[in-house]
């Protein structure tokens, strides 16, 4: 399937109209369509090593300065470290990615604890949940769907979606819903 041609002009974030939205979850369903052949089992997500792997690429390929297992020191009721799977920085941007071959509500309730440690440390930079596209069904569900929403938009985590060829970034729970134009990046 090509790529709308809007993807290539709208600005990131910019509302998306009803027929653009459309075809953009056609887009996305697409290439997750196409990701499952690649699969040994239907529904397989990629290990989380490898999903490692092509977020630290994608994000190095773009000039960021980006470190694998980064372990920080945060204070709260006690004093703990967190290990992000990809720290990815460039000039003022910086984004903690952590990785999951599918995710569930624990990881939900486990990066909501982080983005609460980094603003109690005033840590600055944004959060990333990072996932294979397969996983994609998984965010679909009521009760994961509801977590999900919940901290995309109270505590401004993000999300990727990714496969060997693409990156598709979700600053906001507006661009998963596609009500927002979200990032792609392509290889």
């Amino acid at each position: 399937m090509e790529v709308p041609k809007f993807v290539y002009s709208k600005k990131i974030g910019e509302p998306l109209k009803i027929s653009e939205r459309n075809q953009l979850f056609k887009f996305i369903s697409q290439l997750y369509s196409d990701a499952l052949p690649n699969r040994r089992y239907k529904r397989l997500a990629m290990p989380e090593h490898m999903i490692q792997s092509l977020v630290y690429q994608y994000f190095s390929n773009l000039g960021y300065k980006t470190r694998y297992e980064v372990s920080l020191k945060v204070k709260d009721l006690t004093e703990q470290k967190i290990i992000f799977d990809v720290i990815a920085e460039h000039k003022k941007e910086k984004y903690f990615i952590e990785v999951k071959d599918k995710i569930t509500s624990r990881d939900i309730g486990q990066v909501l604890g982080y983005s609460i440690a980094l603003k109690l440390n005033k840590i600055k930079g944004k959060i990333y949940l990072c996932t294979d596209i397969v996983s994609l069904p998984s965010l679909t569900k009521t009760v994961t769907k509801i977590m999900l929403k919940e901290l995309m938009e109270n505590e401004d985590v993000g999300l990727i979606l990714l496969d060997k060829t693409y990156l598709i970034l979700l600053h906001n729970y507006a661009q998963l819903d596609l009500k927002e134009m979200p990032q792609f990046l392509f290889l």
